[in-house]
C-alpha cells in the first residue's frame, strides 16, 4: 500500500487536514513552496489564522484517496475478515444453505454496523448507515449473482458484497452570500 497509517493517532475517525501542531514552526513559509509540496502530495505546515497547521496533504501516494480514507477501508476490510475467520473457526458448522448463509449476511451486517459506529461508514439524513450486504439466494444457480455446482464442490460462498459508503471529512467550506436590499418574508 502506498499511504503511510503513522499520521492518524485519533484511530479510523482522525482527520489530517487543518490540524494544530504545536511547537512546529512552519515547513513551507512562501506561496512556491506550498505549491511545490501540493504538486507532489507532500504533508507540510504552514500558519493559518493564527496556528501553525498541517495542510490538506493527506493524501496518499496515488493522488487519488485520501489517507483517512485507506485507513478506514483497511479497518473494514480487516473487521470482516478476523469476523468471518472467527465465524468459521468457532460454529460447529456453517453450512451453505438457508440455515449458514443467512449466518453470514448476519455477521456481515453487524461487522458493518460496528464499522458505522465506530466512524467508518456515512449516515444518511436519518441516521442511518449507507451499507447494504448481499449474499447469494440458495435457489439462484447463475455464476454471476448465485451458487453454482463448483461453489458446491470448493465449498466457497461466492458473490458475497458490500456497497456501503464511507465517511469522509469536510475540508472546506464553501458559503455563497445573497444580498437583498428589502426586507427577506418568510
Amino acid at each position: 500500500m502506498d499511504c503511510q497509517a503513522y499520521t492518524f493517532a485519533q484511530g479510523i475517525n482522525g482527520r489530517w487536514s487543518d490540524r494544530r501542531i504545536l511547537g512546529v514552526d512552519p515547513s513551507a513559509k512562501t506561496l512556491t513552496e506550498e505549491s511545490d509540496n501540493e504538486e507532489g502530495n507532500i504533508n507540510y505546515t504552514r500558519n493559518f489564522v493564527g496556528y501553525n497547521a498541517v495542510t490538506s496533504g493527506s493524501w496518499c501516494a496515488d493522488g487519488v484517496r485520501h489517507a483517512d480514507q485507506t485507513i478506514k477501508i483497511d479497518a473494514i476490510v480487516h473487521n470482516i475478515e478476523t469476523n468471518l475467520a472467527r465465524m468459521l473457526i468457532e460454529e460447529k458448522n456453517t453450512t451453505m444453505d438457508g440455515e449458514g448463509i443467512p449466518k453470514v449476511e448476519a455477521l456481515l451486517n453487524r461487522v458493518m454496523l460496528a464499522m458505522g459506529k465506530q466512524g467508518a461508514v456515512a449516515k444518511n439524513n436519518s441516521g442511518e448507515y449507507l451499507f447494504k450486504v448481499t449474499v447469494p439466494n440458495i435457489e439462484d444457480t447463475s455464476a454471476q449473482t448465485g451458487l453454482t455446482v463448483d461453489d458446491y464442490i470448493n465449498r466457497t460462498l461466492r458473490n458475497v458484497k458490500i456497497d456501503f459508503t464511507i465517511s469522509t471529512e469536510i475540508e472546506k467550506i464553501e458559503v455563497t452570500l445573497v444580498w437583498h436590499d428589502e426586507p427577506l418574508t418568510a
